[in-house]
């Protein structure tokens, strides 16, 4: 994940339901152990930002990675968010 001013004011506007602070929710995001609070994280970012955000905030390597995990890709919704990311993962293979 990248780190730098532009993205914690990225990750800080999702967070306005949770009171922890962009840092922390980068660390979070970073540290794979983190299981459900990171899951939960990404399936803010992915639900709050289009693709072209996504690769500002993540690498094409995170991407891939985050679109193969499917507890994440199950947590999204409406459906066609979720066959918008399936679909990604399809072409990103």
């Amino acid at each position: 994940m990248r780190n730098n001013p532009e993205i914690k004011q990225l990750i800080a506007q999702v967070l306005w339901d949770v009171n922890i602070p962009p840092e922390e929710a980068i660390s979070i995001i970073a540290d794979k152990k983190r299981g459900e609070a990171r899951s939960r994280l990404i399936v803010k970012l992915l639900k709050s930002y289009n693709w072209y955000t996504l690769l500002e905030i993540f690498t094409i390597e995170e991407i891939i990675q985050i679109l193969n995990d499917s507890k994440i890709i199950d947590s999204l919704w409406p459906d066609s968010l979720k066959e918008k990311y399936i679909n990604a993962r399809k072409i990103l293979q």
